[in-house]
């Protein structure tokens, strides 16, 4: 093969590559806008969609543990669970600002899974997943968690194959057949198993610097905003000193005056396994009794 026709072949293999990617992307979009329920509809709503005037955030300990119809009977307000599984504060942080530029809700829950909310990891970049979606929309506050994360996620984005190909049957089932159920944003979860063995408690980690700044300009946002933010430490089947919260998130939360309730080891709830799915996540009893006590106190410092 001459040196020309290899050019020309190259060329013509980049602009198939460029022209398969675009059709991802052009795909992909579409996918995600035109979402039927699933995950991908509920990051969609909460990210482009929402006006809810309460939220909760957080990880698996907000998910299941707020239900956003008892503080909304509580209250007399919209809620809406934006927490996920296996996240924390550096996604919670992108979806708040992504909220904030459409919107300002009034009160936001934030519940914090102790020490293990600003453990230290490998790799951070698993928590900018659901918010590839909406990477580039003109919201700057977003984007730049991306690049802080990841130097190379400000090139890597700009190919439409890397941002949907990691979720892309998700995108098909959520169009079609959405395996994923939620009331308004909140997941249940089933009883603690009869056969239940206590496990052994975890070590005390590593802070990564990472999610305490973010956890800071969560609560920087908050408050220029206008946002009441309520941070809270939901029960604990067997509450130990590994759920204690590190002294540089307690001084992030006097600085900016934020509104901690601790109900880690709270006697109604500690070891009565009519309230727990395991060691560290309620049920859905457990999460309605729950949630009326926070509600109580919401609306005892809400003076409504």
């Amino acid at each position: 093969m001459t040196a020309r026709r290899f050019f020309i072949t190259l060329i013509v293999i980049l602009l198939l590559a460029a022209g398969i990617d675009l059709l991802i992307g052009v795909a992909g979009h579409s996918l995600v806008s035109s979402a039927k329920g699933g995950d991908t509809a509920r990051h969609r709503y909460i990210n482009r969609e929402m006006t809810d005037q309460l939220l909760v955030f957080g990880s698996s300990r907000a998910i299941h543990h707020y239900d956003p119809r008892v503080l909304a009977d509580s209250l007399g307000v919209r809620a809406y669970n934006c927490g996920e599984d296996g996240s924390g504060i550096i996604l919670a942080y992108m979806q708040l600002t992504n909220v904030l530029a459409r919107y300002t809700p009034s009160i936001v829950i934030y519940d914090l899974y102790g020490q293990y909310d600003f453990m230290k990891e490998p790799d951070n970049s698993k928590y900018l997943l659901w918010e590839r979606y909406f990477y580039g929309e003109g919201n700057e506050a977003l984007d730049s968690v991306f690049h802080t994360i990841d130097k190379n996620e400000k090139w890597k984005m700009r190919s439409a194959a890397y941002r949907y190909n990691s979720r892309f049957l998700q995108l098909m089932s959520d169009n079609y057949r959405p395996r994923q159920n939620d009331i308004r944003g909140y997941r249940p979860l089933g009883d603690m198993p009869v056969d239940f063995v206590e496990p052994n408690p975890w070590p005390t980690v590593d802070l990564d610097d990472v999610k305490l700044e973010y956890i800071r300009r969560f609560a920087e946002k908050c408050k220029e905003h206008g946002v009441k933010l309520i941070v809270a430490v939901s029960p604990y089947y067997f509450p130990t000193a590994d759920e204690q919260l590190p002294a540089e998130v307690r001084a992030i939360f006097d600085t900016y005056g934020v509104m901690l309730f601790d109900h880690s080891a709270d006697r109604d709830f500690v070891g009565k396994r009519c309230y727990f799915s395991d060691t560290n996540h309620l049920n859905a009893s457990g999460a309605e009794a729950y949630t009326r006590k926070i509600a109580s106190e919401v609306r005892r410092i809400s003076g409504s």
